[in-house]
């Protein structure tokens, strides 16, 4: 049986997400929305097969919403007081916005535009 390293609802909160250096913002003129781009690696199993060129981004849009999470993730602010701003901003629900930002981080994180500490 494989053991998984799950943390829980709190600890994923008190996590701290900072942006990845790679990656390169892009707002609009309006400051409405963005564009999130991370240079394209080609995995080094793959290399034999393909390469993306030195230059290959891969590109991200982000709403004011995501833009606003996308600017907190400076690994000093929790998961939970992001979220907390969240809820503030959409009137949202505390619940409704730890899930959709804890989902939010994940997809981020998932794509290497961000990382997550989960120590001080």
């Amino acid at each position: 049986m494989l053991k998984r390293n799950t943390i829980s609802r709190d600890e994923a909160l008190a996590a701290k997400p900072f942006r990845a250096e790679g990656a390169t913002l892009t707002e609009s003129a309006d400051g409405a929305s963005a564009k999130l781009s991370m240079p394209i690696q080609t995995p080094r199993r793959l290399n034999w097969l393909f390469r993306f060129p030195a230059d290959a981004r891969r590109t991200f849009e982000l709403d004011t919403t995501g833009l606003l999470v996308w600017q907190m993730c400076d690994g000093r602010n929790t998961v939970k007081k992001i979220a907390n701003f969240v809820a503030q901003r959409t009137n949202a629900g505390t619940a409704e916005a730890e899930t959709a930002t804890l989902k939010f981080l994940q997809i981020l994180e998932a794509r290497n535009l961000i990382r997550v500490s989960h120590h001080e």
